[in-house]
């Protein structure tokens, strides 16, 4: 593991989301690159949306509502701890050999790191917090992946993320059917300006799911979008990568649970 590196915890390393994740790229010196996600705006079940600044991979940045910067509330953070729990990558600090901040495993995945970071989580204690027990790697069929966390109050936290078709249905969720239209029509709207988009439900429940492909009666926890680095950069004119920063991965007030 590279120093500095969020530790990744159990489990095996899901197949890349085919609606989110993308094959590399040939550049016009001939050199393969891969795309490189940040999240843009995250959407919370009541339908509040929250833009998400920082460069990068680096995970240190803020939230922004209506354009201010907010605290994060609580529906926020539970969302982004969702996307990090339900999740096998992670970031690597600046060092000799590279500049920036860098993902470690899959880019998008890393994206869901560093927004958790700027949503003040620390990625480390949140994992050693939440550890892993079960989990079914992304499922092609299902367009989706779940998680299962043991809890210190000997409960366990069902997680699920993948595509909105995947995760905003029944039996999976225990949900209305406004909430779930609400959602959608906002992930229908964020695709159509070109981001990608994750939903992500889960529940706390007192025994652990046989069938962890097909857990029942999660709660809706919100979307995220994500962007190609590239493109937001050129956007805002700032470089996308460049931001050395404060090396470590927590954010303001950040608890890690």
């Amino acid at each position: 593991m590279l120093a500095g590196q969020v530790q990744v915890t159990g489990g095996k390393r899901p197949a890349p989301i085919s609606v989110v994740a993308e094959p590399a790229s040939v550049v016009g010196t001939g050199t393969r690159t891969e795309r490189r996600w940040a999240v843009r705006h995250a959407v919370t079940p009541g339908g509040v949306r929250f833009g998400v600044t920082g460069l990068g991979y680096a995970p240190y940045g803020g939230v922004q509502r209506d354009g201010t910067l907010v605290a994060v509330p609580d529906e926020l953070r539970r969302l982004a701890r969702a996307g990090l729990l339900c999740n096998d990558a992670a970031v690597a600090p600046p060092d000799a050999a590279r500049p920036d901040w860098t993902a470690v495993g899959d880019p998008l995945e890393a994206a869901l790191v560093t927004f958790a970071a700027r949503c003040g989580l620390d990625p480390v204690r949140t994992r050693t917090a939440w550890p892993r027990i079960a989990a079914h790697p992304f499922d092609q069929r299902l367009r989706r992946m779940t998680t299962v966390h043991r809890c210190c109050d000997r409960r366990y936290l069902v997680v699920c993320k993948g595509a909105p078709e995947g995760v905003l249905r029944m039996p999976l969720l225990d949900a209305t059917d406004g909430e779930v239209a609400a959602l959608t029509a906002v992930a229908q709207r964020s695709a159509g300006i070109g981001l990608r988009v994750l939903a992500l439900a889960a529940a706390l429940v007192g025994t652990a799911p046989v069938d962890t492909a097909h857990p029942v009666g999660l709660r809706p926890l919100g979307l995220v979008a994500v962007g190609d680095l590239a493109e937001s950069a050129g956007r805002s004119g700032a470089p996308a990568g460049r931001n050395r920063g404060p090396q470590t991965v927590t954010g303001p007030g950040g608890s890690g649970r």
